[in-house]
């Protein structure tokens, strides 16, 4: 490969990254605040829903599963439809759709009569929850040093783990002030004001994305397309 211009060899003597300069990462801020609304809604609310769904007299396996089960079977899928989503519209609409998908589960539970209703809510909360992969993906976009690469996928986990930690408390303090259901209206309340400070300050940073291929109408398309090639080559060189 040619070497692009703004890089000599010299820049890569002993190993370093001299032309790798290290770059404002303000741009992540709001990504990272992202990452910690989101895990907050998720931490303080599994708090109330052991007993939301024994209130609607859940079996023991049903609680289990409305609590973290279907959340998280959900976020499985969704992590990686979002990831390869967002390779081809771009991170910051993914971004946005994830937290309107988890404003919309946080409603949908706080009015949610049946275990069975939760439990769909919950599903489309973790399949919203994608938010993790993309906000990774973005400081790969942004930062091409290593070493500032580890910092900032540190803070991405920093603002994960301090959802965690303050999430509980805030579930708690609100169940003890205002109810169980309270809970999701607080928490629906932020997933908004997020995404409403998101729309006005998260900035793209997936730049090449106008140089991609259509993403594929299906999963097979890709593996369809490379059989249909070879086969045309193939055929070509049978007909020489």
């Amino acid at each position: 490969r040619k070497m692009p211009d703004h890089l000599s060899p010299r820049d890569f003597e002993g190993g370093g990254y001299k032309a790798m300069e290290r770059v404002d990462t303000k741009v992540l801020v709001p990504a990272y605040i992202t990452v910690f609304v989101d895990f907050l809604g998720y931490s303080a609310t599994v708090v109330v829903l052991p007993y939301i769904s024994m209130e609607q007299n859940a079996t023991a396996f049903e609680v289990m599963c409305a609590t973290s089960g279907v959340f998280y079977a959900g976020q499985m899928i969704g992590s990686v439809l979002m990831g390869y989503v967002s390779d081809y519209v771009g991170r910051r609409p993914v971004v946005l759709a994830s937290l309107l998908a988890c404003v919309l589960s946080y409603v949908w539970c706080l009015f949610a009569e049946d275990v069975y209703t939760l439990m769909l809510a919950r599903l489309l909360g973790g399949a919203g929850g994608g938010t993790l992969p993309v906000v990774q993906a973005m400081v790969l976009d942004v930062v091409k040093n290593p070493e500032q690469r580890a910092e900032c996928l540190s803070r991405v986990n920093a603002s994960f783990g301090m959802a965690f930690a303050i999430g509980p408390a805030l579930g708690a303090v609100v169940n003890e002030y205002y109810g169980k259901r309270a809970v999701f209206a607080v928490v629906a309340f932020l997933g908004l004001a997020c995404a409403a400070a998101a729309a006005a300050l998260l900035e793209e940073t997936d730049g090449g994305r106008k140089n991609r291929r259509p993403a594929p109408s299906n999963i097979f398309s890709a593996s369809s397309l490379s059989s249909s090639s070879s086969r045309t080559k193939n055929g070509g060189r049978a007909a020489g």
